[in-house]
């Protein structure tokens, strides 16, 4: 029951809010590989790669955001 996308993405904001950026991206990309089509929590993680300056990663997640749902909300507080 840990490794689902909600799950994931509570751990990630944990360590994202505890300044604990490693583990917080390393959390984020597992709950994206587990579910693929959940946006929901992204946000954060679009945030955290902001903070990281992480570019290529940033842009990778909004492209798949936006892939996935156009007109989702969480698509577009992740771009």
């Amino acid at each position: 029951q840990r490794n689902t996308g909600w799950v994931l993405c509570q751990v990630g904001r944990a360590h994202f809010e505890s300044v604990h950026y490693a583990e917080a991206e390393r959390a984020f990309a597992l709950a994206l590989s587990v579910e693929p089509h959940r946006l929901a929590g992204h946000e954060l993680h679009s945030t955290l790669l902001w903070h990281l300056r992480a570019e290529v990663p940033l842009c990778s997640l909004a492209q798949h955001a936006v892939a996935l749902d156009r007109r989702s909300a969480y698509a577009w507080a992740i771009l």
